[in-house]
């Protein structure tokens, strides 16, 4: 089994929403905005912003969320 880490640095989109499974797991997601800077066709550069969605589980839902 291999672990991948990530860290991933933007800005929240909405208020992150938080519950617990049926057995009793916290959960919490999120939507992370990271925005990056791009050179377009014509020379100016342009802002692209990427979504992206987070489910967090346990000790890391509760203490992140």
């Amino acid at each position: 089994m291999s672990i991948n880490i990530v860290t991933i640095s933007g800005n929240l989109g909405a208020d992150a929403q938080f519950k617990y499974t049926q057995s009793g797991t916290a959960m919490g997601n999120f939507r992370l905005a990271v925005t990056e800077k791009k050179k377009s066709k014509d020379g100016k550069w342009e802002s692209i912003t990427h979504w992206i969605p987070v489910t967090a589980f346990g000790w890391t839902a509760e203490n992140v969320v």
